[in-house]
């Protein structure tokens, strides 16, 4: 033991401080999700098999289950078909639906449930108009024949948001495939419904697998709309456990257990992938877009329309009735003070993240080594868990830190626990791949050259930094900050579970008027205004795309 100690001491004493830094940062991440994930094999295989297979936690992942199959094929119908449909055909009003295909991601999945819920209401629009259309009166049975607030309307609701993930990387991916393919087949006699299924899909299977695994990560992170809707998932057993019950013991281990299903899911994801590569060379023949005719080009107009209409225009419409009703009561001192809340948040959480996500990225591109990129990869991990997860395990963490000083008498109270500084840490372990995402798009845009260029001239690694790398990827930084601040602005999870006192922002407002005052059409200012605070990171990225699809 101590010569592997002194192995690792020499090691890292021949290290830079960036490199420290990283792997400073990289543990204080690790360490909550770490100590949430060793509480599932307290005492042995029998408490992680009483874990799984007790009779509560059953329900729990056989309803988490069923979100997953249904998200799953509603996202990969309408994800890959709208892709392929704007990527390879002309029809209708494909270059608008191309952009406004990505669209229902602005709103928030707990934002969506609220709105159908009214809209679907016995008194709301869409009841009232079905009863106009047949002439009955009021106190009739309702018309409505699909009842919203239910798992299967909670599977609906969250593939209707979470379809573009998949959208956006198949979109990529058919945009990359060569015509060679259609010519190679078509020579054999293979028509293109049999080309699509037997050889572009298989090509493209990174894609939306990936896309996939995103919308299925989302789902075992949302809560807002599994609690309104009465569905018990992982999320909501977390907080019933720490809130309702008071029992922190049985939320630490139902944390343990879902972390333990998103590291499946990500295990699963990478296994399918495998070693194969499935890229295509750079002189690749772009497919040209071939247009469709008569009911085909409609049907596929139809097809497209569907999703955008009732995953965005439907529920924004509702929520423009709602501040129409109710948003000039709201228009007012309280609003401004949810707003300056929310606005302190998010910013705080942007900067530290891009700050963050800065070092760790120049880290990897100054000192080239494997170990540095298992460092990084681990550090970007709590994009991948959610919410409650990270939650509970900074809230445990913190805990134990404040009991260690005070047993040491170095204070008399807890400094961490219902803290800003543990939301704000909380928040940049959840979104830091966010950051570091486009910032290490900008270095890899500036090449290396400048840098090595710099660095034979005798200028240190941050001086180089400063001088030549950051002035010319101000863009990617601005980005990375859009990004973060949108993200932080409208979680839910995190902030309910970590805010203190009576701290508010616009997004537990809206909770706290759906679920324990249940008029959720008093929130639909500050709804409708998250919305399209929302729509800026898609035109972003939408841009970043570059509309591939209309070369």
């Amino acid at each position: 033991m101590s010569t592997f100690v002194s192995w690792m001491r020499a090691r890292f004493r021949r290290q830079s401080p960036w490199v420290w830094s990283t792997a400073l940062i990289t543990g204080l991440i690790a360490l909550p999700l770490l100590f949430v994930l060793s509480r599932l094999v307290e005492g042995g295989t029998g408490g992680l098999f009483g874990a799984v297979f007790g009779q509560t936690t059953r329900g729990y992942l056989w309803n988490t289950l069923r979100l997953f199959l249904g998200v799953g094929v509603l996202c990969f119908v309408w994800g890959v078909g709208t892709a392929w449909l704007v990527t390879q055909y002309e029809f209708p009003g494909r270059r608008g639906l191309s952009g406004a295909l990505i669209l229902p991601l602005v709103i928030p999945t707990y934002i969506l449930a609220y709105a159908y819920a009214g809209a679907l209401d016995v008194t709301g629009p869409v009841e009232g108009l079905l009863r106009w259309w047949w002439g009955a009166p009021m106190g009739r049975a309702r018309r409505v024949p699909f009842e919203i607030m239910s798992l299967w309307g909670l599977t609906l609701l969250l593939a209707l948001n979470l379809y573009p993930y998949v959208l956006m990387t198949c979109r990529a991916a058919f945009t990359r495939q060569s015509v060679g393919v259609w010519e190679v087949a078509k020579s054999l006699g293979v028509g293109p419904w049999r080309t699509f299924f037997t050889v572009i899909l298989p090509m493209t299977r990174p894609a939306w697998v990936g896309g996939l695994t995103l919308c299925l990560l989302e789902v075992v992170n949302d809560y807002g709309a599994a609690e309104y809707y009465g569905v018990d998932t992982f999320a909501t057993a977390i907080f019933r456990a720490w809130f309702g019950r008071d029992d922190a013991p049985l939320a630490i281990r139902m944390a343990a257990l879902l972390m333990l299903l998103v590291l499946v899911l990500l295990g699963l994801e990478r296994w399918q992938r495998g070693e194969a590569r499935y890229h295509e060379g750079k002189s690749v023949r772009p497919m040209l877009r071939q247009p469709l005719h008569g009911g085909w080009a409609w049907m596929a107009t139809l097809f497209c329309v569907v999703p955008f209409f009732f995953g965005f225009v439907l529920p924004v419409l509702q929520l423009g009735w709602w501040t129409w009703q109710t948003g000039s009561k709201h228009l007012n001192a309280g609003f401004g003070r949810l707003l300056m809340n929310s606005v302190w948040v998010a910013g705080s959480v942007a900067l530290c993240a891009v700050g963050v996500a800065l070092v760790i990225a120049y880290t990897v591109r100054v000192f080239e080594g494997p170990w540095v990129q298992r460092m990084a990869r681990l550090a970007l991990v709590g994009y991948s868990i959610p919410g409650t997860v990270i939650a509970v395990g900074v809230m445990v963490v913190a805990a134990q830190v404040d009991r260690l000083l005070m047993g040491w008498r170095w204070t008399h109270q807890t400094m961490l626990g219902g803290s800003f500084g543990l939301l704000l840490a909380a928040f940049v372990v959840r979104f830091l791949m966010v950051a570091y995402s486009p910032i290490e798009t900008g270095f890899q845009k500036n090449g290396r050259n400048l840098n090595e260029a710099s660095r034979l001239l005798g200028h240190s690694p941050w001086r180089t930094l400063w001088l030549v790398e950051l002035p010319l990827m101000k863009s990617a930084l601005l980005a990375a900050f859009l990004l973060v601040f949108i993200d932080a602005l409208k979680e839910l999870p995190l902030t309910l579970f970590l805010r203190w006192g009576n701290f508010q922002t616009l997004s537990t407002e809206i909770y706290n008027y759906a679920k324990q005052m249940e008029v959720a059409e008093e929130a639909g200012l500050y709804a409708l205004f998250l919305v399209l605070v929302g729509m800026l990171p898609v035109f972003f990225l939408e841009k970043l795309l570059g509309h591939q699809g209309d070369r």
